[in-house]
């Protein structure tokens, strides 16, 4: 049996999933456009994504609300908490907004960084994803109509600054960058695009947090000739195999990784929905749970142990859902 956490447009819930695929509800409770979390030990991160303004919000093992903090960002839709500094990270999609909090059990605490990536440049960053590099030493973070992977310094407290070696790097016009995934060996950074439908391979140099790409492989069926969007990424633990989600072909492509990091497609397996915005793993990598949103439900693929091959097994009916993960802390 597994449990799984779900999030979306007006809820938070947990479910118990058994063997042959059935779907128990254990706990449900209101909240309103938590289209993200963070899973922890003692509870879990979310977020209100609001149009105008946004809010981290914190929850028990219980899911209910025990702490709240407003920002000014529009469509708070990504988080990122670093263990080691005690840091939140949330990515603003509205206005490219990105906020590090000091974050832990009790709640919140002060805000660390609170900055506009490139702000005055042409274009709304529409900042949708940040990593932290495999060291710790570099904040990454996807801004979509920039077409750029911004590099920041991280301080020891967890804030951080723009990296003034190199600040960003800069990937074909139109492509959109979305989210971002580093190869096991953190020598690989790979970038699906929203707008090209692409996965981008980067060449990750450690010590000034710079990218070099390499390659560029489609993430749609060669015979797919309708409109669609990239959204996620995963990445096999042994990393010899990428997963990635088409919003609109509705999607998952799966690819095999060489040995020199580089991609060839195997096979496209129909999400189980529409409009797939979350990709996750189980913990032991044996299922996928897909959130798609536009049709209203969480499905869960079984992973193939020898070909990496997707079998649907499960749907579970949830309102939008933005965000899937197994947690089994309640």
């Amino acid at each position: 049996m597994k449990k799984l956490l779900i999030s979306g447009d007006t809820s938070v819930a947990c479910y118990a999933v058994k063997e042959d695929g059935s779907a128990e509800l254990l706990k449900q409770e209101p909240h309103l456009r938590a289209t993200f979390c963070v899973p922890r030990k003692d509870g879990v991160f979310t977020v209100f994504e609001g149009r105008d303004s946004s809010a981290f919000v914190c929850l028990d093992r219980e899911l209910k609300e025990t702490d709240r903090r407003a920002v000014e960002g529009s469509d708070l839709c990504h988080l990122l908490y670093s263990e080691h500094t005690k840091t939140l990270y949330g990515s603003c999609y509205g206005n490219g907004q990105v906020v590090a909090l000091s974050a832990g059990s009790d709640g919140f605490g002060d805000v660390r960084s609170d900055r506009i990536m490139g702000q005055g440049e042409p274009g709304t960053p529409r900042a949708h994803c940040c990593i932290l590099s495999p060291d710790g030493r570099f904040l990454l973070t996807a801004a979509i109509d920039q077409d750029r992977i911004y590099s920041s310094c991280i301080a020891p407290d967890g804030s951080f600054a723009a990296n003034a070696a190199a600040p960003y790097c800069q990937l074909p016009q139109g492509s959109g960058p979305r989210h971002l995934k580093f190869h096991p060996d953190g020598r690989i950074l790979y970038a699906v695009t929203e707008y090209s439908n692409e996965i981008f391979v980067l060449e990750y140099e450690p010590e000034r947090g710079t990218m070099q790409l390499r390659q560029t492989v489609s993430t749609l069926p060669q015979e797919y000739r309708g409109e669609s969007f990239g959204s996620a990424l995963l990445v096999t633990q042994d990393g010899k195999r990428l997963y990635a989600a088409n919003r609109g072909a509705d999607t998952i492509v799966l690819f095999a990784v060489a040995p020199d990091h580089t991609l060839t497609q195997l096979g496209q397996y129909p999400c189980g929905g529409h409009w797939p915005r979350h990709l996750e793993f189980t913990k032991d990598e044996t299922v996928i749970l897909t959130a798609n949103e536009r049709s209203g439900s969480v499905t869960l693929h079984s992973v193939d142990p020898v070909t990496g091959a997707l079998q649907i097994i499960a749907q579970i009916p949830f309102d939008r859902p933005g965000f899937a993960a197994e947690w089994d802390e309640f």
